[in-house]
């Protein structure tokens, strides 16, 4: 009787893998669609090493010097210019055996493969997102305000009045006068930019004045890019849910801290005070980013939450959440557990939109696992070949730039949500 052995499932995986890789990156790929990649950033074995310099001129200054006939002209020299890039290895991987294939119930060399590409394509679009809305050397708020926690959902909304076309026009006459070059041109004329926002202002920006849907602006043709929404003035919207947001971080209303340690998938905490806390407030669990953006929340100890308050007694506050304990996927709680005294912050939501250019951010990849990375099965490394491990693999690395070819905006939404910093 025929029998398919160990090596055969390994490839059987692998297919699978690779194909859901393609597809996933295909569909979800959006901040990673816009970095560059010039020639010298695709690494390979002679040229290898940790960090690439990547050089490219800037263009000459405008010249309105009268030439005289009898006099030489003094040429311009080039100052070439240089940034270097650190590449550095990303991965994840999860571990099946025979036994999980039977407890499992169901094609999990299929549902592994599916939440491996997930994973992969999420975590590289977040890793691109970061060169465009972190350190940004110029940050934009509405209505004077110098603050993140000055932010308020009313006045600072983008489609709050004041807000909206005016203010979007401040980091885009900037890029055109830095000279950052643009993806298109509009019909003035002048040079478009982009922008990647979460899903949580999506709401506010289809209700700002100015605002055209995408299939409506271009005008029917196939040059959209993933994520596209519509177009401000030049601006053109994409919507991921790597956008990047800054929970709890607005104009405060309540604040309190953990009167108690809590556990991954719990419902309910107790407050060291619940004074104003109500059913159906959101609140912020753990450390809150700072207004420059420095705070890597993603690296700290405890991870950042937002928790939807259902029923209040006293100092203890039940919960829902974006995780769950996982004998009951049914009852969401807590994602991450958090220490005793771990902040308690209810404050408007914050968005950050970073608008940039096609040459904003650059990108440097080893050719060995490709621009986007790889999925890669090993195993089996035990003696009785029971264990498989099912990955993904990349190594690369991204940078601005010239940094005044990304503002980012900061504005406040009227739309509270539950979003990670994870």
């Amino acid at each position: 009787m025929a029998s398919t052995g160990t090596a055969e499932r390994v490839q059987h995986i692998q297919t699978i893998l690779t194909t859901r890789l393609v597809m996933e990156h295909a569909r979800s790929r959006v901040w990673d669609q816009f970095p560059m990649v010039p020639p010298e950033a695709k690494l390979g074995g002679a040229d290898s090493g940790d960090t690439v310099d990547i050089r490219f001129q800037r263009r000459l200054d405008i010249n309105t010097d009268t030439l005289l006939e009898k006099t030489d002209i003094v040429p311009s020299s080039v100052t070439g210019q240089k940034m270097s890039i650190t590449i550095v290895e990303h991965g994840d991987a999860i571990q099946r055996t025979e036994l999980a294939q039977i407890v499992q119930k169901g094609n999990l060399d299929d549902d592994l493969a599916n939440l491996v590409s997930s994973q992969h394509t999420s975590s590289i679009d977040r890793l691109a997102g970061r060169a465009y809305f972190e350190g940004n050397a110029v940050v934009l708020r509405p209505n004077g305000v110098t603050a993140r926690s000055g932010l308020d959902s009313t006045n600072d909304a983008l489609d709050a009045s004041g807000v909206g076309i005016s203010f979007l026009s401040r980091p885009l006459s900037m890029l055109r006068a830095a000279g950052a070059p643009g993806d298109a041109t509009d019909g003035n004329g002048q040079q478009k930019y982009m922008t990647v926002i979460n899903p949580v202002i999506a709401h506010d920006l289809i209700q700002t004045a100015g605002f055209l849907p995408a299939l409506q602006q271009r005008e029917g043709r196939n040059d959209l890019f993933n994520g596209e929404v519509g177009e401000i003035m030049g601006l053109r919207f994409m919507v991921s849910e790597q956008g990047k947001v800054y929970p709890g971080a607005g104009n405060l209303a309540q604040a309190t801290t953990l009167n108690g340690a809590v556990l991954i998938g719990a419902t309910s905490f107790v407050a060291t005070s619940a004074t104003g806390i109500a059913v159906g407030d959101i609140l912020t669990i753990g450390v809150l980013e700072d207004g420059a953006g420095t705070v890597d929340v993603e690296k700290t100890a405890e991870k950042t939450e937002n928790v939807l308050v259902t029923a209040v007694s006293g100092t203890t506050i039940t919960i829902a959440g974006l995780g769950f304990v996982e004998a009951d996927v049914t009852t969401p709680g807590f994602r991450y557990a958090h220490a005793t005294l771990s902040a308690v912050t209810e404050a408007d939501l914050v968005a950050a939109m970073p608008v940039f250019g096609p040459q904003s951010a650059m990108k440097a990849y080893a050719t060995r696992t490709g621009p986007m990375g790889e999925g890669r099965v090993s195993g089996p490394f035990d003696v009785l070949g029971r264990f498989v491990n099912v990955g993904w693999y990349a190594v690369l690395g991204y940078k601005k730039t010239i940094g005044i070819w990304t503002v980012r905006i900061e504005v406040a939404t009227k739309h509270q949500h539950l979003v990670l910093n994870q």
